[in-house]
This record gives C-alpha cells, sequence and structure tokens, in this order.
C-alpha cells in the first residue's frame, strides 16, 4: 500500500497545481489574452465549445487560489461565466503518479 486517503485528499497532497474548469461566453481570442495574462497560470487551453460559451482548463500553484481572479477578470471586462468549477484527478492519475514517484519514473 502506498497511500490510502479519498481521492480528493490525495490530489491536494501529491500535486502542485489546482486545476478547474470554466465555461464563458465571449470571443475565444479575447477571452484567452483575459486568462494569459494573469500571473500564476500554468496551463491554460480550450476544451469545447457549446453555441457561444467556451469550456477552458486552467490550472495553477495550489498556494496561490486564482478563482477569485479569473472570475472577476472575465466578468469585470463583460464575459459572463456559466461554470467554474474544481477538476480533482481521477484515483487512477493519483494511483499512476504515486506508482511512478515509488518507481523513480521508470
Amino acid at each position: 500500500i502506498i497511500a490510502v486517503d479519498t481521492p480528493s485528499n490525495l490530489s491536494r497532497i501529491f500535486e502542485d497545481n489546482s486545476a478547474i474548469s470554466v465555461t464563458a461566453v465571449g470571443k475565444e481570442e479575447e477571452i484567452s489574452n483575459i486568462i494569459k495574462s494573469i500571473d500564476g497560470i500554468t496551463l491554460f487551453e480550450a476544451e469545447g465549445r457549446e453555441n457561444d460559451a467556451i469550456r477552458y482548463r486552467i490550472e495553477y500553484k495550489r498556494e496561490n487560489d486564482l478563482r477569485g481572479v479569473i472570475s472577476t477578470s472575465l466578468a469585470g471586462k463583460g464575459y459572463p461565466i456559466l461554470e467554474l468549477r474544481s477538476l480533482d484527478r481521477s484515483l487512477e492519475d493519483i494511483f499512476i503518479k504515486l506508482v511512478s514517484e515509488k518507481t523513480g519514473g521508470k
């Protein structure tokens, strides 16, 4: 046994980054520029589109909770946020990370 806990707690213990999904309405290029201008973003990618809404995956260092900054930045520029939610790692993702670390990434 490598670790025992809930997936959410294991994710917090073993991951440096937090990941969120944000769905916003607006022009993709303009929303991208706003998000990319926020300090601390480590990953930003569009994941899907439904009508005028675009879903993005955003990652940032766990110690800098950027959810408020992201939502304020988008809403302040007139881009409605339809959804903002945390993305927990799957149990499989956590297992792979733990086993990789124990075996030296082999």
